[in-house]
């Protein structure tokens, strides 16, 4: 549903939107800043592990080796753009 409403957010409004709910992994937050977010919150899972935005970034640069790709950014606008088509 989290993100869901941040690509319908994104599609709809024209200032930066924020990803949050139930970012836990690096994939988790690749997907939101994919589905439009500027940027993403990692708050519960924080809760349960303060090394957890850590983790979660680590784990994105860990899937932009595997995929082959320069940046967070660069994947983003990449997928978006394939998504508008």
């Amino acid at each position: 549903v989290a993100l869901y409403s941040v690509y319908s957010a994104c599609a709809t409004v024209k200032i930066p939107v924020v990803g949050v709910g139930g970012i836990f992994s690096g994939r988790d937050a690749v997907e939101f800043l994919i589905a439009g977010a500027s940027a993403v919150q990692v708050g519960t899972a924080s809760l349960y592990d303060p090394a957890a935005p850590a983790r979660v970034a680590s784990e994105m640069g860990v899937l932009l080796d595997t995929i082959e790709e320069s940046s967070v950014a660069d994947l983003a606008a990449r997928m978006r753009s394939r998504n508008h088509r």
